[in-house]
C-alpha cells in the first residue's frame, strides 16, 4: 500500500500489508483515532517534506500511531513529525503513548519529532522490542515520560534532545539501551 497526500482520519485505520508513506503525505486525525500498523512500514519523508500526523484544527487531540507485532520487523520513520497525540486501545491493547511499538524488532526512527501530546502517560512507548533505534530525534512537551522503554533489548539512542517532559526524560524498566549525545 502506497499512501500519499492528505489523508483524513475519521475512524480507526488498520493496516495488515507493507505499508509505504511517501514525503509530504500530511494525516489528519479525528479525536481518540488510531492508526496501526501491523506490517512493515516505511514512512520516508524528507527535511524539505517531512510527514506529518496532527489533528483536526479545533478538535481534541488523536489517539496513536503504533508499530505493532512481529509482521513490523524492518520498519524506518523517516523525517516524520507527530503532533498533539494522546493514546488509545485497540483490540486487547491499551496504548499509552501517541507513538507505539509493541512487540517488534530492527526499527529505525531518524529525524523525527514528537511534540505536544496529552491525557496519557507517555510521548514514545516501546515494549517487548528489540533493535530499536532513535537517531536525530527532537521530543518537545511531553505530558508525562517523554520515552518510555519497557521490557526490551538493544535500545540504542543517539543524538537526541528533550524539552520539557513533565515526568522522566527517558524511563526504562527491565530493559537494556545505550545513550549517545542526549540533551534531557
Amino acid at each position: 500500500i502506497i499512501l500519499s497526500g492528505n489523508i483524513f482520519v475519521k475512524d480507526d485505520l488498520v493496516f495488515e500489508n507493507k505499508v509505504q508513506i511517501n514525503p509530504g503525505t500530511i494525516f489528519t486525525i479525528k479525536p481518540n483515532k488510531n492508526i496501526i500498523f501491523r506490517n512493515k512500514l516505511i514512512a520516508k519523508g524528507t527535511k524539505e517534506n517531512p510527514i506529518v500526523f496532527k489533528k483536526f484544527e479545533n478538535e481534541d487531540h488523536w489517539g496513536t500511531v503504533a508499530i505493532l507485532g512481529k509482521n513490523t520487523k524492518n520498519s524506518l520513520i523517516k523525517n516524520v513529525n507527530f503532533e498533539e497525540g494522546s493514546g488509545g486501545t485497540f483490540n486487547q491493547y491499551k496504548f499509552t503513548s501517541m507513538f507505539s511499538i509493541h512487540n517488534s524488532e530492527n526499527i529505525r526512527i531518524l529525524n523525527s519529532k514528537f511534540s505536544s501530546n496529552i491525557n496519557y502517560d507517555d510521548t514514545i512507548h516501546v515494549i517487548y522490542s528489540n533493535n530499536i533505534t532513535f537517531e536525530n530525534t527532537k521530543i518537545l512537551n511531553a505530558y508525562g515520560d517523554a520515552i518510555d522503554v519497557d521490557i526490551s533489548q538493544n535500545i540504542k539512542i543517539d543524538n537526541i534532545i528533550i524539552e520539557s517532559a513533565k515526568n522522566d526524560g527517558i524511563d526504562f524498566m527491565e530493559s537494556n539501551a545505550e545513550i549517545i549525545n542526549a540533551k534531557i
